[in-house]
């Protein structure tokens, strides 16, 4: 079974931040999951980032609804890949400069 490389952008967050000013309001995340194919791949990444989510640390700190997952990039990758991935971590953003 192949091994693949899915980019996710996670939105509809909001988490404060360290500044007041500047809450968390999306994300990016890089999942490397084993699958059949390219729609299996994606189910699959998608279903550990949501599961990530659904922790009691998450829920209780997020004050926007469940991220909705949209698929950056998906491309092969390797079994050596799939065993140093941490699967875990995200690179977080904050809202536009003026909106609130």
């Amino acid at each position: 079974m192949p091994y693949f490389q899915v980019l996710l952008h996670g939105d509809g967050v909001r988490i404060s931040g360290e500044d007041p000013k500047w809450d968390i309001v999306g994300f990016y995340t890089t999942r490397i999951v084993r699958a059949a194919d390219n729609k299996k791949a994606i189910e699959a990444a998608c279903a550990s980032v949501q599961k990530e989510w659904l922790k009691r640390e998450c829920v209780a700190n997020n004050s926007g609804g469940p991220p909705i997952l949209t698929v950056e990039s998906i491309e092969p990758s390797t079994v050596w890949a799939w065993l140093r991935a941490r699967n875990m971590g995200h690179s977080f953003y904050g809202p536009d400069e003026g909106q609130t």
